[in-house]
């Protein structure tokens, strides 16, 4: 039986790709927040578990289209980094802020 092996980037590598998630998840939180109040004309920052969890999932593939268009993939890929890695590594901060909101009861 075969064994899934993620290999994560070296420390540095991977602090820059968790803040451009963190960058790309507040940017379309705002995004989130502006549309919702200009639809419904009161904002509403909580969002039910569905739609945190697309938005988390959206962000991490803006994530991977952002390291494509820098065309670092090819680089990461250099160093055995697949491309899951860095989707995954840029849905971490949209998924821990989106259970902090969740958890703290934001309406």
């Amino acid at each position: 039986m075969a064994a899934l092996v993620v290999r994560f980037p070296e420390r540095s590598l991977t602090i820059a790709l968790l803040g451009r998630g963190a960058i790309f998840w507040m940017l379309a939180r705002m995004m989130v927040v502006s549309i919702s109040g200009a639809l419904s004309g009161s904002v509403a920052v909580g969002l039910l578990p569905p739609s945190a969890l697309a938005l988390a999932l959206g962000v991490g593939a803006l994530g991977l289209l952002d390291a494509r268009r820098r065309n670092e993939h090819r680089f990461l890929a250099n160093l055995g980094i697949s491309p899951f890695v860095i989707a995954l590594l840029s849905t971490v901060p949209a998924l821990v802020g989106e259970l902090a909101l969740g958890i703290s009861g934001v309406r």
